[in-house]
This record gives C-alpha cells, structure tokens and sequence, in this order.
C-alpha cells in the first residue's frame, strides 16, 4: 500500500505543479495591454532614433502573429514595429506575407 500512496502523492503533486506554471502563463498573457505593447515599441523607437514616445500609434495587426502594428515618426524617419499579443517584436522580414 505504500507504493501506491507514492504514485498518488506523487501524481498529485505533479498535477499541482501543472496547474500553477499554467496560472502563471495565463495571468502573464493576460496582464500584456495595449498601452504596454505600444510602449516596448516607443522605447525602441526612442532609443534607435531619439524621437519621442509621443511620436508613435498603433492599429490593429490584422493578420497572425501579429497584435500590434506601431509606426512611429514620419516620412523617411518612419518606423514601424510588429507585436506579438505576448509584447515581443518581431523582425519584419519574419512576418508571413499579406494576403
């Protein structure tokens, strides 16, 4: 009988472990807004050009991976920058074609 309570603590024990790291991964997608994406991607703006945060807007990506298009500055400065819902950049020669 011991053996048996062994592989039911242990089973147990490693359901609740699943369970948490999936909480933890829910609360994380969950807490990524707009205004946070928007904002990874002015910084990056700022820091590769030296614009302003205020220079940059956003609108909705249309098209898997992407949650976010941000453009930031204009004419030849203009940058824009494709986000993922989780917050990462991605690299635009990555991104699949427009169809």
């Amino acid at each position: 009988m011991t053996g048996r309570r062994a592989i039911l603590a242990s089973g147990a024990l490693l359901s609740l472990a699943a369970a948490a790291l999936g909480l933890k991964a829910g609360l994380s997608r969950q807490q990524m807004t707009e205004t946070d994406a928007i904002g990874r991607a002015a910084a990056v703006y700022v820091a590769e050009t030296g614009g302003a945060l205020t220079d940059c807007i956003a609108v909705p990506g249309g098209r898997e991976p992407v949650w976010l298009m941000v453009s930031c500055g204009t004419g030849q400065d203009l940058r824009r920058y494709a986000i993922t819902r989780n917050g990462a950049l991605i690299d635009p020669g990555q991104l699949p074609p427009e169809t």
